[in-house]
């Protein structure tokens, strides 16, 4: 590896294991690991003023608007120097859009996304053999009409842009693991940041009408 990133997306389907991987991963690059859940929750308990219009939200049952998570992000992001690992944001365009934005105001970027590639079947058995009251057929059905719909077209949004690193993880947890380690080890900087900036100089910005789900 050269360079190591210091911005990246931990990216797969609900199920994928990006919760099991994404520790191992920030400890082999020295990241941050920033689960979006965890970091909203976070920010309430420490009582700043965008923590705590989040913390309304949650409570109230209410959707957390885009504009609100980036800037608990950009918050967030004061906290390390060493960079971070994004788990579960963004997960539609328009986020991808104002997360590259925001960074974009740092002269920073996304610098690379570890892919979790798995069959839908496979997850699909995994799921349901867990056993719990709300793993069935149909949720996991929606919920991989959603991530096909709205997540995983991020993908195209950043192809081109910062490297894809890809890591099958059909196997055993341990094979999966070699797997994402392979790919990750595999990163170099390659397309450049100055090309990425070029390229989306223009980022339009966002709204409060994007919600965070």
């Amino acid at each position: 590896m050269s360079t190591a990133p210091k911005y990246c997306l931990i990216f797969g389907p609900p199920g994928a294991g990006k919760g099991t991987h994404a520790p191992k991963i920030c400890e082999l690059l020295k990241l941050k690991h920033v689960s979006t859940g965890d970091m909203l929750r976070e920010a309430g308990k420490n009582g700043t003023e965008l923590g705590m219009q989040a913390k309304e939200k949650m409570d109230a049952g209410d959707l957390v608007d885009d504009a609100l998570v980036i800037g608990i992000v950009e918050e967030t992001m004061k906290s390390s120097e060493n960079g971070f690992l994004f788990d579960g944001f963004p997960r539609t365009i328009p986020q991808a859009k104002a997360l590259d934005a925001m960074l974009l105001k740092n002269n920073e970027k996304i610098d690379c996304i570890i892919s979790l590639d798995v069959d839908y079947k496979l997850l699909e058995e995994r799921i349901l053999a867990r056993g719990r009251e709300d793993d069935t057929a149909e949720a996991f059905k929606e919920r991989m009409n959603k991530f096909d719909n709205q997540t995983k077209p991020i993908l195209a949004h950043y192809q081109g842009k910062v490297q894809i690193l890809q890591a099958g993880v059909n196997g055993t947890r341990e094979e999966a693991w070699t797997n994402v380690e392979t790919a990750v080890n595999s990163y170099s900087t390659i397309p450049t940041k100055k090309k990425f900036m070029e390229e989306n100089c223009g980022l339009c910005g966002f709204t409060s009408e994007n919600s965070f789900f």
